[in-house]
């Protein structure tokens, strides 16, 4: 009979089959008629079946119902804009970024609260309006949503969108962690992981794996396999061969049949001429992925280096037959 303790019931009957979520949503309409929000909710099942002149429907009906106008054109909002980031195959045309975009900018103009604003930057940002998003979000900074780093994170994105130089892109990511202080919690964890990636990828090696080693403080020395094999490529580029061998290995005992990774691991001994560990790992490659060229080039040119060199041959030209050019580069310097 409570209008408040029912929608809490609908919330909970979500899950049941559709039949019976919708009729529990006629029924909640029919019993609270002006209750905006069981608009709401019919048009968003309506729209998950594909009815959209119901939703239409609906949506009008939601909007002259709700109160607060801005609150309601910021919700109609975020529903096209889920829709739009759905990226259907054959979307209803009416419902897209621009339409998102116009009822949020309504909400906004109604009401300047924060959160319409971030919908708004979020919009622009997907419509690759990068300016106009990076100074929507710069209006975020010290706002209620009270997420400095998240929202720098956002502009960093702008930046890198808009072709800046890799200073400024890191500029804002120096923002973004400098609202943690060390030592680091959980919370800082993706804005130095960013950080850390943004660096290595401008070459800035060794400071990105100083990020990514507090990263892995923050897991207490239990990160992911992905993390030791990013960490190790960049120590690989600045000649941390040592470290390197150690993540690669802690990568390899995390995901001991992950192809990647031990295809990694092999390369990383050929390039520290320890052909026995290399020739190792690239004997699990080709005994996991047995079509793959490149365990069969690791393992050719390891054997070539442990004076095996009829199999080695052998291995480079299976590599060559399925289709890896390096291995014929290798034949032709040691198959005279």
């Amino acid at each position: 009979d409570n209008p408040a303790d029912a929608e809490v019931f609908l919330l909970m009957a979500q899950n049941a089959d559709v039949n019976t979520y919708q009729a529990l949503l006629n029924q909640f309409i029919s019993k609270f008629p002006n209750e905006s929000e069981g608009y709401l909710k019919r048009a968003q099942l309506e729209i998950d079946l594909q009815q959209h002149a119901e939703a239409e429907a609906d949506l009008k009906t939601y909007f002259e119902k709700h109160a607060d106008k801005a609150d309601a054109h910021y919700n109609l909002g975020k529903l096209y804009y889920t829709y739009a980031s759905l990226h259907l195959p054959n979307p209803y045309s009416d419902w897209n970024l621009d339409k998102a975009l116009s009822e949020t900018q309504q909400a906004v103009d109604g009401s300047n609260r924060a959160i319409y604003v971030r919908q708004k930057a979020d919009i622009l940002l997907d419509q690759e309006k990068n300016q106009e998003a990076f100074d929507t979000y710069a209006s975020l900074i010290d706002s209620e949503l009270k997420d400095n780093a998240l929202v720098y994170t956002f502009m960093a994105q702008c930046k890198k969108n808009m072709n800046a130089s890799e200073d400024e892109i890191i500029a804002m990511l120096d923002s973004a962690v400098a609202q943690y202080e060390k030592p680091y919690g959980t919370e800082a964890y993706p804005y130095l992981y960013a950080r850390g990636l943004r660096k290595i990828e401008a070459e800035r090696y060794r400071d990105g794996i100083n990020d990514l080693n507090e990263v892995e403080h923050i897991f207490g020395g239990r990160a992911p396999a992905g993390f030791y094999m990013q960490r190790e490529k960049a120590e690989m580029k600045c000649r941390m061969y040592q470290q390197a061998a150690d993540d690669i290995d802690e990568a390899s005992r995390l995901e001991p049949y992950n192809v990647e990774i031990l295809t990694e691991k092999a390369s990383v001994y050929v390039t520290l001429k320890d052909y026995d560990k290399a020739s190792t790992a690239a004997q699990q490659v080709i005994a996991l992925a047995p079509d793959s060229p490149y365990g069969y080039r690791l393992l050719g040119f390891c054997q070539l280096n442990q004076n095996q060199k009829k199999a080695g041959l052998e291995n480079l030209r299976k590599a060559k037959e399925l289709g890896d050019e390096n291995a014929d580069v290798i034949i032709q310097k040691y198959g005279k």
